[in-house]
């Protein structure tokens, strides 16, 4: 494991086998996370129609993963395809809500018609079912580092080959995964 800091959104990967694999219980929150992700995108999709339809009230619940996802949708997607867009998939998705409210407006004279709806509907399944599938996979896997390389690592496993690895820059994964390293050493 080296002491290089994760960039904040910048990517920073790092060679295969450099960072450790999480431990049961590193698997065990990863895996609950991923569970609790994909509930949240199944209870979404059971309100699709108040998406479809615009209906803001039944949806309200809904939109709090909104700010959630915002902050979390570079890392979902520098971090989980690899590529290093920095702050890019935040500007494009605040471009996308603001383009479908102004349909919206355009259309119904409402900010929140259901342009707009499906829209948030859709733009909240792929952040959070991508986080979640890659937490879950990640917890099955063992993948060292973020969740977020779970995909990459299965396609390298399944090619026979080893992905590259990522440090944890949200949250405490990466110290869970070093004291249960720690631990398995005593």
């Amino acid at each position: 494991m080296t002491n290089k800091s994760p960039g904040k959104t910048a990517l920073n990967m790092q060679p295969a086998g450099t960072l450790v694999r999480p431990g049961p219980i590193g698997r065990a929150v990863r895996f609950l996370l991923g569970l609790w992700a994909l509930v949240y995108v199944a209870q979404i999709w059971a309100f699709r129609q108040a998406f479809f339809s615009g209906d803001l009230r039944a949806v309200a619940d809904f939109l709090l993963g909104v700010p959630v996802g915002l902050y979390l949708v570079s890392y979902v997607v520098n971090i989980g395809w690899g590529v290093n867009g920095k702050r890019w998939p935040l500007w494009i998705s605040l471009m996308l809500f603001t383009l479908a409210a102004a349909a919206s407006w355009l259309a119904d004279g409402t900010l929140m018609s259901p342009i707009a709806g499906v829209t948030v509907l859709l733009w909240l399944i792929y952040v959070f079912e991508h986080l979640g599938l890659s937490f879950a996979l990640a917890a099955i896997l063992g993948t060292p580092g973020c969740e977020m390389r779970a995909l990459p690592d299965l396609f390298a496993r399944l090619r026979g080959r080893k992905a590259q690895e990522h440090y944890c820059p949200v949250g405490p994964l990466h110290a869970l995964d070093a004291w249960e390293a720690r631990r398995r050493q005593r």
